[in-house]
């Protein structure tokens, strides 16, 4: 899968009575959003849905679900706790995948939330001189094996580059420290 809008097929063979098909990204069922579509067989039930992927959506799981409607659902057996939880039909197939998106880094500004690449630091009390410490927070996937931060000034004439863990001139980097969550898994 790539961000953005992306168009998903969920497709059933066979089945009588015709199976429900519906989508369910994390525990957020799409059903209503789909449309009918020509599947690959005579006997085949299609539905089409429009998902919008981004960065919130990895690690969440998609699943497609051809529910069979109508049909007994007491079968007189009792899943384990775990299936029960990870099984969103009792009277139907599914198939479920991960969704682990790779993404460039992405600036985290609590105020705006774009991405964003650059941080703008307009501070008047700062002189030259003193020291400024800055925290940069930033997500990305998969975890960086380096990092580095361009420094210009106003005029945009020079430019500074510092790695992490070094010192360039008057700047002196720190190494990049992952500060992941669970509403955050990707942040450093």
């Amino acid at each position: 899968l790539k961000m953005g809008i992306v168009t998903l097929q969920c497709i059933a063979e066979g089945g009588s009575p015709e199976p429900m098909m519906n989508l369910f990204v994390g525990q957020k069922n799409m059903s209503d959003e789909g449309r009918p579509c020509r599947g690959p067989g005579r006997d085949s039930q299609c539905v089409q849905f429009e998902v919008n992927v981004g960065t919130e959506s990895s690690k969440e799981s998609l699943s497609c679900v051809a529910k069979m409607p109508d049909v007994d659902l007491d079968d007189g057996k009792k899943d384990s706790g775990k299936q029960e939880k990870e099984k969103l039909v009792l009277n139907g197939k599914q198939v479920t995948i991960d969704i682990n998106l790779g993404y460039p880094p992405q600036l985290v500004d609590p105020e705006d939330e774009r991405d964003n690449t650059t941080v703008t630091i307009c501070d008047t009390r700062l002189c030259e001189g003193e020291d400024y410490e800055m925290v940069v927070q930033f997500e990305s996937n998969p975890e960086p094996s380096a990092a580095e931060w361009s420094i210009r000034n106003n005029d945009r004439r020079g430019k500074t580059t510092v790695r992490e863990g070094n010192r360039r001139r008057t700047y002196d980097a720190e190494n990049v420290e992952n500060i992941k969550d669970r509403r955050n898994p990707d942040r450093y």
